[in-house]
């Protein structure tokens, strides 16, 4: 019985994690990321846009769904951040 409980009690602590961040503060730090992520993704996508077809600026913000106010809002909103920023970067191949 000894042999057991120990047993159980070396696999219960081989699984405890390292981390004591609550599951909760674990999922928003999630959410956070996809959130930074969408955001980028869609800055990127417009600026990629509209470099290859300038002509088009309208059309590409309109299906990105956005003025232009809010993409300079959006741009400044990354700019402001150094990872977003570098995120940014990325996603745009380095062309700034």
């Amino acid at each position: 019985m000894r042999r057991i409980i120990c047993g159980v009690a070396l696999a219960l602590a081989a699984c405890a994690s390292d981390d004591d961040t609550p599951p909760a503060a674990r999922a928003t730090d999630s959410v956070a990321v996809d959130t930074s992520m969408a955001m980028v993704t869609r800055a990127a996508t417009v600026t990629l846009g509209v470099e290859a077809m300038p002509a088009k600026a309208d059309s590409i913000l309109a299906a990105a769904s956005l003025t232009i106010e809010e993409y300079e809002a959006l741009m400044y909103r990354i700019a402001a951040d150094s990872a977003l920023s570098a995120l940014y970067g990325d996603a745009i191949g380095g062309k700034r």
